[in-house]
């Protein structure tokens, strides 16, 4: 019996016995913070939302209780409502496992993730990894973020406004302190800002992008000026690259001054590649964690992962085999959340290369692939095909469904590459580790047919992201994601000149033109018109193809709860806990 079922069933049993669980935990939302309210409007602009409490234990989100299993004198209660493309059996998105009043929590978790961790540093280029976002929640503070209702709520900020969408003034905390003891000040924001615009390619050069000033208007008081309206500007500062740093730290130290942040944890070890361990942070402002150590480790290796997961070696792993997941399904001592992730698995082109430059290869491409095949041998049932023929995030607002996909059609694909500038040449197809590697190996089977000859390269993500940055001349074809966010305005990272997600190094000045003016656009109908027209000119220009969309999931033990799992892969561990 799947684990859901198993909780559902002692929850009737249990439901003559209490007429209302009580329940603490982490809450239902995106950041270290006490959960929001769950209201359902639109971000607002302006907030005079109150600080976040600051009592000992994070307040519930009040989503309702779907079930709850007690165990010795705690238990979990698994709330929320499961998301889109949840598979049976699972915990989805939006749903977190909380404990019970009286649980008695391990001090040590130990996790396996995905890739190896090399840099701690959200202004890196290099430190761009999924797994680094899930460690900058962890470490850092952001002034706002985005809870599971869409609404942007307080962080290190109390309130902010804007008028125009163009000057912003935000009004900040004024009992928060970093790792380091220092005061947590406005000077500390405007020399996040200033040090992000100095680190093209990392998630904080997107995050903070467009100031042009950004001064302390005391030491409580940020004004922010924009080049140009942004509407979307609070919440593009609620993404991990939005995290606050210490100025005075990274000066001293500059290889760990970038690991002093303001969050419920702190690093107290790294092993470059190998390992990182977070503490947890018992002078932090908000409601203190339940576990005292995580460990992470890189297990490279996809089979070692299920097997130290199988044996308790490991608690919790981001990042299972597909092909071993239904082993957990369906298995009692095992949680699994899944979600499809918001990020399209793509083959991207280089715009800048002479040979995919050209749009007869381009097109030859479209017509050779077959997305089913490299969806099925990639993830099997653990996937999602994109059906359309548009380059956005699945979950992001305003995708343009109407754009039809380019069919496979050999011939075609044959005349096409018959008449682009491609004479036989050995080209590459770099992809990161895991399921792409095999994916990219059937797309190089299938361009093998038409007469493409390509070899696939593995590179861990950091070497991946570095070589493939906008402007690369080297490279030729990436198979990997295009993160788009849950705002639409995440289309600019991927696509506009200079972004770190562009890998294509794609630049059209119309397409450029109407990022610039749907930035500032406050009406929707207008949004979806500029948004659609975009993705109409993209999927004629084919700077890449979406394959598929992957549902990821997250693997713990039974005894593991408090994970909050976003389709934007920002998931929040900062109040994960392992029952004893």
């Amino acid at each position: 019996m799947k684990k859901i079922r198993n909780i559902s069933a002692i929850l009737l049993a249990l439901a003559m016995c209490f007429a209302l669980v009580a329940c603490g935990g982490g809450g239902n939302n995106t950041s270290n913070a006490p959960a929001p309210s769950t209201s359902n409007a639109p971000a607002p602009s302006t907030s005079n939302a109150p600080a976040p409490s600051t009592s000992t234990a994070p307040t519930p989100a009040q989503t309702g209780i779907e079930s709850a299993a007690p165990v010795g004198q705690g238990g979990l209660t698994v709330r929320g409502t499961a998301a889109p493309g949840t598979i049976n059996g699972t915990i989805g998105y939006g749903q977190v496992i909380d404990p019970l009043p009286g649980t008695e929590f391990e001090d040590v978790i130990n996790m396996i993730i995905e890739v190896p961790y090399t840099v701690c540093d959200p202004q890196s280029a290099g430190g761009t990894a999924s797994v680094n976002r899930l460690s900058y929640v962890l470490i850092y503070n952001r002034l706002v973020y985005f809870d599971v209702n869409q609404v942007i709520q307080p962080e290190l900020a109390t309130s902010w406004e804007t008028d125009d969408a163009q000057t912003w003034i935000f009004h900040l905390r004024n009992d928060v302190t970093f790792h380091n003891g220092d005061k947590f000040t406005a000077a500390d924001v405007v020399y996040t800002a200033e040090r992000s615009r100095q680190e093209p390619g990392s998630l904080a050069w997107d995050q903070w992008m467009g100031i042009t000033s950004i001064k302390a208007l005391d030491d409580y008081t940020v004004e922010i000026v924009l080049d140009a309206p942004y509407s979307s500007f609070a919440y593009n500062l609620t993404l991990p690259g939005g995290a606050i740093v210490n100025k005075r730290a990274i000066e001293a130290d500059p290889v760990k001054g970038p690991w002093i942040g303001t969050g419920a944890f702190y690093v107290s070890d790294m092993v470059t590649g190998t390992s990182l361990q977070f503490t947890r942070n018992d002078n932090y402002w908000g409601p203190k964690a339940y576990t005292k150590t995580m460990n992470w480790i890189f297990v490279p290796e996809v089979a070692s992962r299920t097997v130290m997961l199988l044996n308790g070696e490991m608690d919790v792993c981001l990042s299972v085999a597909p092909t071993d997941n239904d082993m957990f399904v369906d298995d009692d001592g095992y949680i699994v959340y899944s979600y499809a992730a918001n990020t399209t698995h793509s083959l991207t082109f280089s715009m800048i290369n002479p040979i995919t430059g050209d749009k007869n290869f381009r097109l030859a491409v479209a017509h050779a692939i077959n997305r089913e095949e490299a969806a099925v041998v990639s993830s099997g049932r653990w996937a999602k095909v994109t059906r359309d023929g548009t380059f956005w995030g699945d979950s992001t607002p305003f995708r343009n469904t109407s754009i039809p996909q380019i069919p496979q059609d050999l011939d075609k694909a044959k005349e096409y590459l018959a008449l682009s500038t491609y004479k036989g040449e050995q080209l590459e197809i770099l992809t990161a580790p895991d399921t792409l590697t095999v994916s990219s190996q059937m797309i190089q089977e299938q361009l093998r047919a038409i007469g493409i000859n390509c070899t696939v390269r593995t590179a861990d993500v950091g070497t991946l992201v570095s070589e493939s940055r906008y402007g690369d001349t080297n490279l030729t074809l990436l198979h990997f994601v295009g993160p788009f966010e849950l705002d639409p305005t995440s289309v600019k990272v991927n696509l506009y000149p200079d972004m770190s997600a562009n890998r294509a190094s794609y630049n059209n000045p119309e397409v450029n033109a109407l990022i610039d003016s749907v930035m500032a656009e406050p009406d929707p109908a207008e949004q979806q018109r500029i948004y659609y027209r975009i993705q109409e000119l993209v999927a004629e220009d084919i700077p890449a193809l979406s394959i598929f969309e992957r549902i990821w999931t997250i693997v713990t033990n039974d005894k593991v709860g408090g994970i909050i799992v976003n389709p934007d892969m920002n998931h929040d561990l900062t109040y994960i806990f392992k029952m004893k």
